[in-house]
């Protein structure tokens, strides 16, 4: 939960403050997070693996465990447990793909309806031209969508609107 999550942040005196919103940031640096983050990996054993193409993953049942056998670029590689980190459809420049979606399905595991979160609001008629004259203004809004409201700050773009607000709104927002 989020309040594990600060526990952590917690036991690696790590000093942090709250903004508006709720919103927690770290009173010196994002790295922190990241430091913290990589020495709990490391203390449990962790090995991560970056620059890493997976190419094939299946199972290896050995007595009364499942393993994986991963074969990638860098090798093959096996291992009772399996976090592979993707990324989403939302920005595929960003270099993410499908591959995640691809192995939940090979191994059964239950998706949910897939849809854009966090992600800004692109236009391709008239408004993008409204917010290309504004691009780089931010005002304070309320935002809603299907029931869901949001106060925070919008940012207009040289595509769209984007900002805090926009950004949480995108989690619920469905197209039409």
């Amino acid at each position: 939960t989020q309040w594990d999550f600060i526990g952590l942040v917690d036991k690696h005196g790590i000093s942090y403050h709250e903004r508006s919103h709720g919103e927690l940031f770290c009173d010196n640096s994002a790295k922190d997070i990241l430091k913290m983050l990589l020495d709990e990996c490391s203390d449990a054993g962790v090995e991560i693996k970056t620059k890493c193409q997976v190419e094939f993953i299946e199972t290896l049942d050995e007595s009364d465990e499942q393993r994986y056998i991963l074969r990638s670029n860098a090798g093959v590689f096996t291992c009772r447990s399996l976090v592979i980190a993707t990324g989403g459809l939302s920005i595929p420049t960003l270099g993410s793909s499908g591959f995640g979606y691809d192995i939940a399905e090979q191994f059964n595991l239950p998706l949910k309806e897939r849809s854009a979160g966090l992600v800004p609001f692109i236009f391709t008629d008239q408004t993008k031209a409204l917010t290309e004259r504004l691009s780089g203004l931010a005002v304070d809004v309320t935002m809603e969508t299907n029931g869901t409201t949001f106060r925070e700050n919008m940012l207009f773009t040289h595509r769209g609107i984007s900002g805090p607000v926009a950004l949480q709104c995108s989690n619920y927002w469905k197209q039409g």
